[in-house]
């Protein structure tokens, strides 16, 4: 355990590497290193912002003032917000016309702010 209780926890060994959620375990494989990709992305964008402050704040920076590093309340709000969108970006396709509430929703193209193939040859814009 560390320092810093919240925001590292043990590691708890289960039993998801041996487990198959889809038809394909090609697929499985696949989503698992999406999530270890985006996780490690996510985490070395934390640490940047963390760097960023402490040169703001400081004009320099350290590895021990990176780890002891305690976000503000406003901060932790705000990098919430930004992970969430990332989730969204990285992940949204992936549950177009679910949600976790059961009820319909739209499709990853039809959000507002969704970009994305328009026409079969993959590429945006008019056909003609």
């Amino acid at each position: 355990m560390t320092d810093n209780p919240g925001y590292t926890a043990d590691f708890i060994k289960s039993d998801t590497d041996r487990a198959t959620f889809m038809k394909d375990p090609a697929m499985d494989h696949l989503m698992t290193a999406l999530v270890s990709v985006s996780t490690e992305i996510w985490a070395q964008a934390r640490r940047v912002k963390i760097m960023e402050r402490l040169l703001e704040e400081h004009g320099k920076v350290t590895r021990e003032m990176i780890e002891g590093y305690m976000p503000s309340a406003e901060e932790e709000a705000s990098w919430r917000a930004e992970r969430d969108r990332f989730i969204e970006r990285t992940f949204g396709s992936l549950t177009a016309g679910h949600s976790f509430e059961g009820q319909p929703t739209r499709g990853f193209h039809d959000r507002p702010g969704a970009e994305g193939p328009t026409n079969r040859s993959g590429m945006g814009g008019d056909q003609s």
